[in-house]
């Protein structure tokens, strides 16, 4: 019995002593958990750097720059210039006269023959016109006034004297001296020997190696055909003309010429391609 009463004493005395402590207290030999999971602070998300989409390469303009294609220049009309000799009378020797070379050649350039012409202009008298080809026996069928001479080897000279005017003078011969003469405008001309009532006096002589022909147009001929007047013919007086050298049904066709004439096909009755011829 004594020993239950001490026993109860005992434990007594326990109970008493442990409501007596404090309850913030947590005993070091006692890991107490309270069942709630663990919070651990997350460390905020760290912030991406901003990948910014690197701009857009500009394209560099692909567009290069189109050379400039400027519109062909039409092409100017050559104009040669020849100074026309004046004289007393007519040259026993022509070599100190200017050569106006035939060297253009816009359509044919298998033969050229060397051909100039000389045009001087005799006071009182009228214009002399001497044209020369070296060429050996030149083809010369044709005997008549008027007949196709430019069909044989032939040499041609065209002029319009009335600078106010389109109307000109074509005067063609053959090594025979034949020759083949109209005045007017383009499209609408008559025979030379229509309006003088005679044909034109030419000559010609043939060498061994060269021809020549020599063409005469007095001042009164020259007043009939294109009602200009004599006393014009002064020192700086200028007028249109070109020289030719032609052969249409020779063995060689072939069309050189003074101031060049740029056609498709061959044509000499081109006044707008005329060169320029002044008075000295």
């Amino acid at each position: 019995m004594k020993l239950k009463l001490l026993a109860a004493v005992i434990m007594s005395v326990l109970v008493l002593c442990a409501c007596s402590a404090d309850p913030g207290e947590i005993p070091d030999d006692t890991a107490q958990t309270t069942g709630a999971p663990e919070t651990t602070t997350v460390p905020p998300e760290t912030e991406k750097p901003q990948t910014t989409a690197p701009e857009t390469t500009k394209k560099a303009e692909t567009t290069a720059k189109q050379p400039e294609t400027t519109a062909p220049k039409k092409e100017e009309k050559t104009v040669k210039e020849y100074t026309v000799k004046t004289l007393d009378k007519l040259p026993e020797d022509w070599s100190s006269i200017e050569k106006a070379l035939m060297d253009e050649t816009p359509w044919v350039k298998d033969y050229v023959p060397v051909t100039y012409g000389q045009v001087v202009f005799v006071k009182n008298d009228g214009f002399y016109i001497r044209m020369t080809c070296e060429e050996k026996e030149p083809k010369a069928t044709y005997t008549k006034w008027m007949d196709p001479v430019y069909k044989d080897s032939c040499m041609e000279f065209f002029a319009c004297f009335d600078a106010n005017s389109k109307a000109y003078i074509n005067v063609e011969v053959n090594s025979l001296g034949t020759a083949l003469s109209q005045c007017g405008v383009k499209g609408k001309r008559t025979t030379v020997s229509e309006t003088l009532g005679y044909p034109l006096v030419v000559a010609a002589e043939v060498k061994d190696s060269e021809w020549s022909i020599l063409i005469h147009l007095t001042l009164e001929e020259i007043e009939k055909l294109f009602g200009v007047k004599p006393e014009i013919f002064v020192s700086g007086y200028a007028f249109r003309a070109n020289l030719y050298k032609c052969g249409d049904s020779t063995a060689v066709p072939h069309y050189n010429m003074w101031n060049r004439v740029d056609t498709k096909k061959p044509s000499y009755h081109e006044p707008d391609y005329f060169g320029k011829m002044i008075l000295g």
